[in-house]
């Protein structure tokens, strides 16, 4: 999300999160699945970080959300 505030994109992820917590699918045994998102939010407020860096912190920033019992968002701001 390219000029979006760390504070936003993760209200963003955090609403995605909850959007996909609601999802229900019915199975063929009358069961129905349902499902949770972790998701890792990484921000750069002088672009002085390259792409590849923004997303592996992103990334970091998910296995941390998974660790911490998943269904969850963390971030974290390079400056």
């Amino acid at each position: 999300m390219p000029e979006t505030r760390l504070t936003d994109a993760v209200a963003i992820a955090e609403r995605i999160r909850k959007k996909i917590s609601t999802i229900q699918i019915a199975t063929d045994k009358d069961d129905k699945l349902s499902f949770t998102a972790s998701l890792g939010v990484a921000s750069t407020l002088d672009g002085n970080v390259s792409q590849d860096e923004l997303i592996s912190q992103a990334d970091q920033q998910l296995y941390r959300a998974k660790k911490q019992g998943r269904n969850c968002v963390c971030s974290e701001s390079s400056s």
